[in-house]
Formats: C-alpha cells, structure tokens, sequence
C-alpha cells in the first residue's frame, strides 16, 4: 500500500509514535513486556504505545499497517523481583502514565499535576556506575520527573533547608548508590554520611524524606 515505516536506532520521544518489545510468555499477566530496556522504560514515561511485534506481522499478513489489536500492547513493564512483578501496585503502569497524559493535553487534569513518578524527587548520584552508564541514569530520571543535585554540598543543602527540616517543601530528597565494593558506602564517603546523619536528625519526625 506504499506505506512506509521509519526505524529508529535511539527513541526520540518527539518524533518516536510507537515502540515495539516482546511480551513476557511465562507469567500470566496481561500485556506485561518481557525485557525493562532504556528505550522502553522512556518510551512507557513519554506516554508513546509500545506494542510487541505480533503488530508487525499482522501489518505483513494484511499488506498495510493496521490498528493494534487490544493483545497486542504492552500495559506494564517487568520489574527486578519476579514478585513484584505480579504485585496489583507495580502492574499497567505505562498504560496509566500513557493515560495521564492524555488528561494533562487535554486539560481533563492541571499541566502542574504529578503526572511523573519521580516528580518533587531530588536525586544525587554517589559513585561511578558504570553499569548501567551514569549518562543512562541521569536521562531517566530526568525523563522520570526528578531534579538531578549536582554535587553532594547542593544535596546537603536541600536536607539542611528549613521547609525540607518541616516536611513541607514536599520533596523527597535520594541518595542513589553505585553497586561497587570498592568501598563499604557504595559512593559516599565517611565524611559525607555524617553529613547526611547531621542534617536528617533535625528534619521532622512526621516521616523523614530521605531515602
């Protein structure tokens, strides 16, 4: 039918319009991707259809392209522990986000609504990580709704601050760690966790957002 299809070897999520992953046979959820790829896990954040290739060949059986069937879309992603991975709370996360979305451009709910899992969260990268690579991590967390802290003095400083200390600034402040042994605090040194410890101790006891 002269239809053509364009293949991109990095997803942009402003021109990508559908990405394509394999489903997972060996559990019984529905729509649940069989691989967590960077490309997919922005590709479910940026709200774009992900679909499994049974779409392809149904396009090659009929010699057009055609609407996905319902079967056919991927609604949640797989998780690192196979129990979580059938746990109600983790399942059809991309189609909700996909869903939320849709409500912010159309003005069902407000552009300023935590649309992003990761929105009002502050994360600071401690260590190398050279798997996965550190550029990696900070596209999707970015992507993800959180604000990367620069360096360990600004992410002290967001402890330190008096709304953060109140529990009213509604941040959640993260310290990611690498997954080396070269020390025992993954990335943090000795002198940087008595700063945390210090600067936690007077935040407020109504639950510390510190993680």
């Amino acid at each position: 039918q002269n239809v053509k299809i364009k293949v991109y070897e990095a997803l942009n999520p402003k021109r990508t319009t559908l990405a394509i992953t394999p489903s997972d046979t060996e559990t019984n959820v529905d729509g649940l991707a069989r691989v967590r790829t960077l490309k997919v896990m922005r590709a479910s954040l940026a709200g774009i259809p992900i679909v499994t290739p049974d779409w392809i060949e149904q396009c090659c059986v009929e010699k057009k392209i055609v609407a996905p069937t319902a079967d056919m879309f991927i609604r949640s992603l797989p998780t690192k522990s196979r129990d979580l991975a059938t746990d109600s709370s983790s399942l059809y996360g991309t189609a909700l986000v996909a869903a939320r979305l849709q409500q912010v451009e159309t003005g069902i709910i407000p552009k300023n609504s935590a649309v992003l899992p990761l929105k009002n969260v502050c994360v600071h990268l401690c260590g190398t990580f050279v798997r996965p690579p550190k550029s990696d991590l900070q596209l999707l967390l970015r992507e993800s709704g959180a604000t990367i802290q620069s360096s360990m003095s600004v992410a002290i400083k967001l402890l330190q601050s008096a709304s953060f200390k109140r529990n009213t600034s509604g941040k959640t402040a993260v310290f990611l760690c690498d997954e080396s042994s070269a020390n025992d605090l993954c990335g943090i040194t000795s002198a940087q966790a008595g700063q945390i410890q210090s600067a936690i101790e007077g935040c407020s006891t109504d639950g510390r957002r510190v993680l």
